[in-house]
C-alpha cells in the first residue's frame, strides 16, 4: 500500500461510525448487535445533544432498541462488545484527552471501563483483534497511516499490533471480512471511494480484492448485517445528505443486499473535521481562512520559544537513550535546528518586547521527564510518536502565523515552515521503520 498524503476524510470504521460534524446536524451512523441476535444493526447518534437512536433491524422505522444519553457532545460514539457476553454496548471517545468510556450495555449509565489510549489527533477504532469475543480499541495516526492495536480495554502498549496500512488521512475501517472470527483492517482512499481490507493486522497487501463503494463524502460502515454465523461482515455507506442507508452483506462493489432506506438526520457534513474543534484534522490550518488562522504574535512567540526548548530537551535525550542510530542522529539534528531557529527568533522577540520564557512548561517537564525513563527501541518510538504529533501541531500555529499583521514574525514563521514540515516527514518515516524492529 502507498503512503502516499491524499486527501483528507474522517474515520469511520466497524461498529462504529463516528461522523465528522460533531458540532453540526448532521447525526453519525454506526451499527450493533443490540439485542444479541448475531446480527448487527444501525443506529444514529445527534452530536448536539449526545443523544443514542438505537433500532434492532436494518430498515426505516422506531428506536425499539433504546433513546438515551451517553457520552457528551463533541465526543465520539464508539459500539463493541466490551465484555464478551454477545451484545454490544456503547462507548464514548473524548478527542481532546484520547479518553475511552466503554458502557457494556447499550443504555444510559455509568461506564464500565474508563482510560486513556492514543492523543487527540488520532482516530479510534475498535475490533475483535485476537478473536477472543471481546472488541477493544485501536487508533490509526492519520499523518503516518500507523495503526496501534490493543488487545485490552485500557491503557498500555498496542499489544495487537503496531504498523502502517493505507495512506495518510485515508478512512480506517475494521472487520471480520474472512469469517474467521477475528478483525481485520481496512483503508479507503476518500478520492475514489475505494476500498482495500486485509485479514492480517499487519502491513502488507490486500487480501480482497480492492472495490469502490459509496460516493464522495459518505459515510462507511461495516459489519455482520445479512450474514450467518461464521460469515464475513458485509459494508455499507450513508449518504449524509439525505440520511440513506446502503448496505452489501459481500465485500466487492455492486448493488445493496438490503434494500436502501433513511434512519436517522441528514445534513451537511464538513468531513474535514473529526475532532469537533470546527477545523480540519492532519493539517488544518491550512485550508482555514486567513483571518480564522491569525493568532496573537505574544502568544505565537512564546509558544514557538517553548517548542524549540522542548525538541532541544528531547533530541538531547534522543542522542543519548535511542537504539537506532538513524533516530540518534534525528534527535542530534533536532538539538541542532531548533537550537538555530532559537538563536533567530530572540531578535524577533527583542523587537517585538516580548520575553523569552525561562523555562519548559509544565505540561513538557512532565513529558521529558517521562521520556528520560525509557531506553531502547521503547523510547524510539515514544519519541518519534511524539515528534509527529508535536510537529503536526507547531506546524498549524507557524502557518496561523504567516498572517500576522507584524512583518518580522509572519518573516519568520515563513522561514520556518520549511524545516519544521521536513522534520515533520522524516519522523513519520523513521516511525513507520521503528515498529518494525
Amino acid at each position: 500500500m502507498s503512503n502516499q498524503c491524499g486527501p483528507r476524510l474522517e474515520v469511520l470504521e466497524c461498529r462504529t461510525a463516528p461522523a465528522v460534524d460533531l458540532t453540526g446536524s448532521a447525526w453519525q451512523p454506526l451499527l450493533g448487535n443490540w439485542d444479541a441476535s448475531g446480527q448487527q444493526s444501525i443506529g444514529s447518534y445527534d452530536p448536539a445533544t449526545a443523544t443514542w437512536y438505537l433500532r434492532n433491524s436494518n430498515s426505516a422505522g422506531g428506536t425499539d432498541a433504546g433513546t438515551f444519553q451517553y457520552g457528551s457532545p463533541g465526543w465520539i460514539p464508539l459500539a463493541g462488545d466490551w465484555d464478551g457476553d454477545g451484545r454490544d454496548g456503547v462507548g464514548a471517545f473524548d478527542p481532546s484527552t484520547a479518553t475511552w468510556y466503554l458502557r457494556n450495555s447499550p443504555s444510559a449509565g455509568a461506564p464500565d471501563f474508563t482510560f486513556q489510549y492514543g492523543d487527540r489527533d488520532w482516530r479510534p477504532v475498535v475490533g475483535d483483534w485476537n478473536g477472543d469475543g471481546r472488541d477493544t480499541p485501536g487508533v490509526f495516526v492519520p499523518s503516518a497511516a500507523l495503526w496501534l492495536l490493543s488487545n485490552t480495554n485500557a491503557a498500555g502498549a498496542p499489544t495487537a499490533g503496531a504498523f502502517s496500512y493505507g495512506g495518510r488521512n485515508w478512512t480506517p475501517v475494521a472487520g471480520d471480512w474472512n469469517g474467521d472470527g477475528r478483525d481485520g483492517i481496512g483503508a479507503i482512499d476518500p478520492s475514489s471511494s475505494t476500498w482495500y481490507l486485509r485479514d492480517a493486522l499487519s502491513s502488507g497487501a490486500p487480501t480482497v480484492a480492492p472495490f469502490s463503494y459509496g460516493g464522495s463524502g459518505w459515510a462507511p460502515v461495516a459489519g455482520s448485517f445479512g450474514t450467518g454465523a461464521g460469515q464475513p461482515d458485509g459494508i455499507g455507506v450513508v449518504d449524509p445528505s439525505s440520511g440513506t442507508w446502503y448496505l452489501r452483506s459481500a465485500t466487492s462493489a455492486g448493488a445493496p443486499t438490503i434494500t436502501p432506506f433513511s434512519y436517522g438526520v441528514g445534513g451537511t457534513r464538513d468531513f474535514e473535521d473529526f475532532n469537533g474543534d470546527g477545523q480540519g484534522d492532519g493539517q488544518r490550518a491550512q485550508d482555514q481562512e486567513e483571518d480564522d488562522q491569525q493568532i496573537d504574535d505574544t502568544f505565537f512567540l512564546q509558544s514557538a520559544s517553548r517548542s524549540n526548548a522542548l525538541e532541544v530537551a528531547m533530541g538531547n535525550l534522543a542522542a543519548n537513550r535511542a537504539s537506532s542510530s538513524a533516530v540518534r542522529q534525528y534527535g542530534l539534528r533536532m538539538v541542532q535546528e531548533h537550537t538555530d531557529a532559537q538563536n533567530d527568533l530572540r531578535d524577533v522577540l527583542d523587537d517585538q518586547d516580548v520575553s523569552e520564557p525561562t523555562s519548559l512548561s509544565a505540561q513538557d517537564q512532565q513529558l521529558v521527564a517521562s521520556m528520560a525513563n525509557l531506553s531502547g527501541p521503547a523510547f524510539d518510538r515514544a519519541y518519534l510518536l511524539s515528534q509527529v504529533t508535536g510537529h503536526q501541531r507547531t506546524i498549524a500555529l507557524y502557518e496561523q502565523a504567516t498572517n500576522s499583521d507584524e512583518g518580522d514574525v509572519q518573516d519568520y514563521a515563513e522561514d520556518k515552515l520549511p524545516d519544521l514540515r521536513d522534520h515533520f516527514e522524516q519522523a513519520v518515516s523513521l516511525l513507520q521503520t521503528a515498529y518494525y524492529v
